[in-house]
């Protein structure tokens, strides 16, 4: 059983710190509009703006504007005059939980009787309070990690934070009105001569890209324009600068893919594509149009990932990639067999993380292929494969022996009873062979040791399931779908012959079978577990013993999750109000399985 830490004073005073900023801001901006008059607010309505153009310290009073400036001013000088320069990034995401909490509140007040004058520029002097943490020295920003309703502030200041090496803008305006904060990114961008990192997905142009590049051309590493449809191939010219790029991510940009082969040839560091679907393109165009340059060309792209159009690829088009890309470690690669083979997949002899979406284990011979690269291999997902049986499993046992993460997503699983039942229509010479081999490959079966992480999200009956979790005796992570034969008897048998000594994280997305019985289980052979999901949706758990055990746990201060449903302090929707969803960041930083 693993019990919660006791927090450190540390802890607990930056959630005092969240507590404070959340009360301080509303009072003041509710102070502010009270004992600062404005005669407008007598008449007239809201004036109408488009997304992104919103300025809401217009309608503020000079009177109000000063007296919330000098309040901000001086709070944010009280606050930071008593941290240690090591804790700015914590006491950052602590002001920031409060001032989201702080909007939270307040728009859960909104009624229909409320005057919307008055209730949005309390909301205004609410954001106004995200400039207590506009530090010079803040290196790192993600502002895909903070809600939406307070990022548009920080947008104005990045050019007070010019030390930044990792600027995350999120996704602006998501692809709406993309010039709607153009102007000031490019502000921002214009003093950042130290970045390497730089994200804007959906928002990003041509004028900014040729701003960045100008500005920190040698240190950026890392750039992510994803689905930016304003990025074109006049932005080659200046994307080629940044000669020291590792990654790019162009997804679904306007980019042509003679531009997407121009970057290719001429970004000589580069190796991360991220849902780099033209790579296949982009060689044919050259071997097409420049085949002398491709004869010696030789790039170091670590990653394959099939096309999102048309999704299959060609055997000529894996064995180009593997000519030119010989260093490609990751792959996701989508089976047909009309138009490729799986033996395919053998000329790339750097592969460490396979994920394969469809074709039958063994009369597409998927095992022979394998059986050449799966020693390699340290995470292997198969998706839609048909033809999983027992065997099939014992010879992926042999081949990828060195697998840590391991993923059954849709499979067709066989049963061995029924198995033997198309073996029983055969003759008996057959199966007496057919025994034997069995009982050789059994005896050749080799556990699963470095496996840590198992999913199986596909149908699959008992004896397959005892006997695939059985082999992996050092698992962490066990995550099972709605569609397995998972039940008490079944977990029973499980650790009977796996006592899952090592488990930390165990889920079963939906289930009639599990009962208390075998939460009970887990707990008693599993020290280490921290999370137990989904309960809520174990039909064999009523609603009383799912509260009667969660009032065990915090009674007992068990570190033990038991649902995946995020949720706050307070359930402010339930409560009313303005819909919050300005309030949810798009990437919370949180750790999937």
């Amino acid at each position: 059983m693993v019990h919660n830490a006791v927090p450190a004073l540390e802890d607990l005073c930056l959630v005092c710190l969240e507590s404070l900023v959340s009360s301080f801001s509303l009072h003041t901006a509710k102070q502010i509009i009270k004992l600062v008059p404005d005669m407008g607010e007598e008449s007239g309505g809201l004036k109408e703006h488009a997304p992104g153009t919103e300025r809401p310290e217009t309608d503020y009073t000079f009177d109000r504007q000063d007296l919330l400036q000098h309040t901000v001013d001086q709070f944010g000088g009280w606050v930071m005059s008593h941290i240690v320069w090591y804790l700015e990034d914590r006491v950052f995401n602590a002001v920031l939980v409060g001032l989201d909490r702080a909007t939270r509140i307040h728009k859960a007040s909104w009624t229909s009787t409320t005057d919307n004058r008055i209730f949005t520029k309390i909301l205004y002097g609410i954001m106004k309070f995200t400039e207590v943490v506009v530090l010079p020295k803040k290196r790192i920003l993600l502002l895909d990690q903070i809600p939406q309703i307070l990022r548009n502030k920080l947008y104005s200041h990045l050019p007070e934070m010019e030390n930044l090496t990792v600027l995350n803008l999120g996704s602006g305006s998501g692809g709406s009105v993309t010039e709607a904060f153009e102007d000031r990114f490019i502000a921002g961008v214009t003093v950042l001569k130290k970045l390497n990192l730089f994200t804007l997905r959906y928002d990003c142009t041509d004028n900014i890209l040729k701003v960045l590049s100008a500005t920190c051309g040698g240190t950026l590493r890392t750039l992510d324009l994803e689905r930016s449809r304003k990025v074109t191939d006049d932005s080659i010219q200046h994307i080629v600068l940044f000669t020291n790029l590792v990654s790019l991510g162009i997804f679904n940009t306007a980019l042509s893919t003679r531009g997407q082969a121009q970057l290719l040839k001429g970004l000589k560091m580069l190796k991360i594509l991220p849902r780099g679907d033209f790579l296949c393109e982009a060689l044919e165009y050259l071997e097409e149009e420049e085949a002398e340059v491709l004869e010696n060309l030789q790039l170091g792209i670590q990653g394959f990932w099939a096309s999102e159009e048309y999704y299959f690829h060609s055997s000529d088009q894996l064995l180009l990639v593997a000519k030119i890309c010989p260093c490609i470690e990751t792959m996701l690669f989508m089976f047909n067999k009309e138009e490729a083979k799986f033996q395919d997949i053998t000329a790339f002899s750097c592969l460490q993380e396979f994920d394969i979406w469809g074709g039958d284990f063994y009369s597409d011979e998927l095992y022979v292929s394998l059986e050449q690269v799966g020693p390699q291999l340290t995470k292997l997902n198969l998706v839609h494969i048909e033809e999983l049986d027992k065997r099939a499993i014992v010879m992926l046992s042999q081949s990828c022996n060195n697998l840590k993460v391991l993923g059954f997503y849709n499979c067709g699983f066989r049963e061995p009873n029924r198995v033997q039942e198309e073996r029983n229509e055969e003759d008996e010479a057959f199966v007496a062979l057919d025994r034997m081999t069995r009982r050789q490959e059994d005896q050749m079966m080799m556990q699963w040791l470095d496996v840590e992480k198992l999913n199986i999200t596909s149908e699959i009956g008992p004896q397959l399931l005892v006997f695939l979790v059985s082999m992996c005796l050092n698992l962490t992570h066990l995550s099972l779908g709605m569609n397995t034969s998972i039940s008490d008897l079944v977990l029973q048998a499980i650790l009977s012959a796996n006592s899952l000594q090592h488990l930390q994280h165990f889920k079963c997305a939906q289930t009639s079978h599990l009962t208390m019985k075998s939460v009970d289980l887990l707990l008693l052979h599993c020290h280490h577990l921290t999370a137990c999901l989904s309960l809520e949706y174990w039909e064999g758990i009523n609603d009383t013993e799912r509260e009667r055990f969660r009032d065990h746990v915090r009674r007992n201060n068990m570190k033990l999750l038991t649902t995946d449903e995020t949720g706050n302090e307070e359930d402010f929707e339930k409560k009313g109000g303005l819909c919050t969803t300005s309030n949810i960041p798009e990437n919370p930083p949180i750790d999937y399985f």
